[in-house]
């Protein structure tokens, strides 16, 4: 039996052979992701694409002062967006995209506290980080991280300093007491917090068993408020309810169209109409619906916008609401939201439009031959200036925690008017139309 005989060196050969084509391969990636890709890059992109990555390139290189390549790209994209002159385009920059990645989620990274210019603190959210850490009612924030806080120090340029990276310290120097001040540091840890998108969950006449659920924004944390606030007043013998959209300018789409489904056994919700009468529709989710029997009347006024008549606008035309109050704001256009991870910004811009269930455009601003807004079906008094700002402070104001309610009254005697419901003949008005209905019904 004759074996062939392998050449002298034939493994080294072939490895060495190997070697080389994997060499040259790697070699001619490199060379068309270097070469090629923006040689084509360039020939795919449009005229207006090439001439402006030209004038980046031209300014980074070229200007007297090097500029902030980033910066400088954030001002070309809101340059962009604010020539289109649509109020509801916007460029969100670092520090506007946090906040809107606030209001969006739902939720805030902080310690839970509820503060007053000048570091004063009304009350700690019970569980919270701040009242494991021993912070009262009265007690007055000092210094955050070595920072002297002045007594008249805004809100808004107070909060920022305390707030921060998720599961970070911050030191706070407190004074407790004012006659016989007693002072003291501590350490925070930041945690996320519900910033509470549904409010005013009470009943408003426990006889009827009429409850009200204000309902402030909309974002993701929203549909699992919801569902709690219905569990509660349903708990407390709830036979119908008042929901109320007053001041509620909008938010996620997603979320307004689950709370709506929160009331309805499937179907149309909204249609999106784009460019080009490109449509989508969204329906209910049946295994969403919590209370298909319950009566409802829907609480509106002239800042009732966007995700708010889209929740109004579907409930009345399904068949499951009234509408009460005055004409809404008619803000009836959806906004598509890009965000750039690299550039450290948000746009939002204008993409189509709102149609309720019947065919109804909300939108009133963009073109005047559209309808617009929402008539309600029981129209009601234009309340006083200072009745209406009664009315949203008592709306958007969080009541202290049972622990520490007569508490915080008694150091803060002016936030017992604030948790104190003012004359509201809407509310009136619905309350009466409820009674009349599930008078019929009964």
């Amino acid at each position: 039996m004759v074996s062939a005989k392998r050449p002298p060196h034939s493994g080294q050969a072939f490895l060495s052979g190997l070697f080389l084509g994997i060499s040259l391969a790697i070699f001619g990636v490199v060379v068309i992701q270097l070469v090629f890709n923006p040689v084509l890059s360039r020939s795919l992109a449009t005229k207006e694409e090439q001439v402006l990555t030209t004038v980046h390139g031209r300014l980074v290189k070229d200007y007297v002062n090097p500029p902030d390549e980033k910066e400088l790209m954030r001002a070309g994209v809101r340059g962009m967006i604010e020539s289109f002159d649509d109020r509801y385009c916007s460029f969100l920059g670092p520090e506007e995209r946090v906040a809107y990645q606030e209001d969006s989620s739902g939720k805030l990274i902080g310690i839970g506290v509820q503060i007053a210019r000048g570091g004063t603190i009304h009350y700690p959210r019970p569980g919270g980080p701040a009242e494991n850490a021993g912070l009262l009612p009265g007690d007055r924030i000092c210094a955050v991280d070595g920072q002297e806080i002045a007594p008249d120090l805004a809100l808004d340029q107070l909060t920022p300093l305390i707030k921060g990276p998720k599961n970070s310290l911050v030191h706070l120097q407190i004074q407790r007491g004012i006659d016989e001040p007693e002072f003291f540091e501590v350490d925070v840890l930041r945690t996320p917090l519900a910033t509470g998108t549904v409010a005013k969950v009470r009943l408003v006449n426990e006889e009827l068993g009429i409850g009200q659920i204000h309902i402030r924004s909309f974002a993701r944390t929203t549909p699992a408020e919801l569902d709690a606030a219905l569990d509660t007043l349903l708990a407390q013998g709830m036979k119908a309810l008042i929901l109320d959209l007053r001041f509620n300018r909008g938010g996620l789409l997603d979320s307004a169209v689950e709370c709506t489904g929160r009331f309805l056994k499937g179907g149309v919700i909204c249609t999106l109409e784009g460019r080009n009468q490109l449509r989508s529709v969204r329906k209910a989710d049946p295994k969403d619906c919590k209370v298909p029997d319950l009566p409802v009347v829907v609480l509106m006024n002239g800042l009732s916008a966007s995700g708010s008549e889209v929740v109004a606008g579907a409930l009345r035309d399904r068949g499951k609401a009234i509408l009460v109050g005055q004409q809404s704001y008619g803000k009836g256009v959806y906004q598509q939201v890009q965000q750039y991870d690299d550039g450290d910004f948000v746009i939002k811009f204008t993409a189509g439009y709102y149609l309720t269930p019947g065919g109804r455009v909300i939108e009133s601003t963009i073109h005047p031959d559209f309808p617009g807004h929402l008539e309600p079906d029981l129209m009601t008094p234009l309340p006083s200036s200072e009745n209406l700002g009664q009315l949203l402070s008592f709306l958007q104001y969080d009541d202290p925690p049972d622990v520490y309610r007569e508490r915080v009254f008694e150091i803060f005697e002016g936030l017992r008017t604030l948790s104190t419901p003012p004359p509201d003949a809407t509310l009136d008005i619905a309350v009466d139309a409820l009674q009349l209905a599930m008078a019929d019904a009964g």
